[in-house]
């Protein structure tokens, strides 16, 4: 039977979780403050700013989080995480001795916000298919978030850049005489693409079939693309197109080394493949 693939999902438990805490930590640590304000001579200007800077800091991780594109902003996001680890640790410490019970609660909501902060800053700046970033995903449904925003856009780079066609195959069989609001295709482009895709198909059996005559203990476990991957330039992964048939090491991760038939060797991510026997 073939492994059903999970759907990488933006409702992540270590996300949501972690900024739920965030969020009810900003506002012990605000209303706090005001308390504290009032009973001392002098509050320390540096912790307003740490609260004004943190919650700038929860708006855009929640606009990120929401448009799906932690990858894009993952470098920003743990500088940032990291400088209000700075400002929540040294308002706490400025805090927390002082013999009054305002301020000892408004240290309490700068601790909360540095034990959301740490771990923020270990996610983002960690590789995604690191050992530890993956066992934190396997409490959810098994998805990171930035490999979910990275394969998002991916996706949405598949588009024709004229926006007539979705895909290559949807150039080749459309209608010549569909109106004159259709764009048409030149035909020897069009003849051209057809010959592309004929070889692609030939290729694509090839790849198939030179896959079931080969024996790799290495790489001892059968997978089929569900759909097409380009593997990042700068990055060391390996493309494939829908339906082509190669070998990976493991299913450890969310992440697979994997080799086709052509001997070439990367990584891919687990969600656009399929386990086969």
């Amino acid at each position: 039977m073939a492994r059903t693939s999970n759907k990488i999902s933006l409702f992540n438990p270590f996300a949501l979780g972690t900024f739920i805490i965030a969020c009810m930590a900003w506002i012990l640590a605000f209303a706090c403050s005001i308390a504290s304000s009032r009973v001392m001579t002098y509050y320390p200007k540096f912790s307003w700013w740490g609260l004004v800077y943190q919650l700038i800091l929860l708006i855009i991780i929640a606009i990120v989080y929401t448009t799906n594109t932690f990858h894009c902003y993952r470098f920003f996001l743990s500088a940032s995480i990291a400088v209000a680890f700075v400002y929540n640790s040294n308002s706490a410490n400025n805090l927390i001795y002082i013999d009054q019970s305002a301020c000892q609660a408004a240290s309490a909501g700068f601790i909360l916000l540095c034990i959301t902060n740490w771990p923020w800053l270990f996610y983002f700046g960690s590789e995604p298919n690191s050992p530890i970033i993956s066992y934190i995903d396997s409490f959810g449904n098994g998805g990171n978030v930035m490999l979910a925003s990275k394969q998002r856009t991916l996706n949405s780079r598949r588009t024709v850049s004229s926006g007539a066609y979705k895909d290559e195959s949807d150039l080749v069989n459309a209608p010549l005489n569909a109106g004159a609001n259709t764009v048409q295709p030149n035909p020897f482009e069009t003849v051209a693409q057809q010959s592309y895709l004929k070889g692609m198909e030939k290729k694509s059996d090839n790849v198939a079939n030179r896959t079931t005559l080969t024996v790799d203990p290495e790489y001892p476990i059968f997978v089929k693309g569900l759909y097409d991957y380009e593997a990042s330039p700068d990055e060391n992964e390996l493309s494939f197109k829908k339906g082509e048939i190669f070998r990976v090491k493991d299913t450890k991760g969310n992440w697979w080394q994997a080799k086709n038939s052509l001997g070439e060797v990367g990584m891919c991510p687990s969600n656009y493949l399929d386990v086969i026997n």
